[in-house]
């Protein structure tokens, strides 16, 4: 058998009876949540649609699929690592709840909005909107800017900003 129990592609082709689909394109939405997957191997290659892989156990991303034309929700697993994660997600990027504690291997295309909040790191929130306010900065910028931000109370309270620390 391709696949082994616990795999996207194990579920996707044994349990549903759909045709092996990885590596190629999806129109359309996958929904995979909550179907005890600890792997993404065999997920599609591209996803003209959401991809929600949320609560799972989950502890990378590899395997996931390289693009998605919406959004991608990994929200509720046990991810310690966004490495394998989609280069390019056109909709919301969700990664709640996980045990992240750095942003290495984040797609570097994010159309919508992002959510790392009650992850291991408690600051990722503000790190990514860091990033993404001053792609330009230095290691040290980025370094300081987050210290200010995470020491300034009135910065914490605005709507919008991480509430979650």
């Amino acid at each position: 058998m391709k696949y082994k129990k616990g795999e996207f592609g194990y579920w996707w082709t044994v349990l549903k009876g759909n045709d092996d689909i990885e590596w190629e394109h999806v129109d359309g939405d996958i929904n995979c949540h909550l179907k005890k997957l600890t792997s993404l191997k065999g997920a599609p290659k591209t996803i003209n649609g959401r991809f929600d892989c949320s609560f799972n156990f989950l502890i990378d991303l590899k395997y996931s699929p390289e693009s998605v034309n919406g959004t991608f929700d990994c929200e509720g697993n046990n991810l310690e690592t966004l490495e394998g994660a989609p280069k390019t997600v056109q909709g919301d990027f969700n990664c709640v709840n996980n045990n992240l504690t750095s942003l290495n291997g984040l797609p570097s295309i994010i159309v919508g909005k992002s959510y790392f909040f009650k992850n291991a790191n408690k600051h990722l929130e503000i790190e990514y909107e860091v990033r993404k306010t001053f792609p330009n900065y230095s290691e040290s910028k980025i370094q300081n800017e987050m210290f200010r931000r995470t020491k300034d109370k009135s910065y914490l309270s605005k709507e919008g900003n991480s509430l979650f620390l």
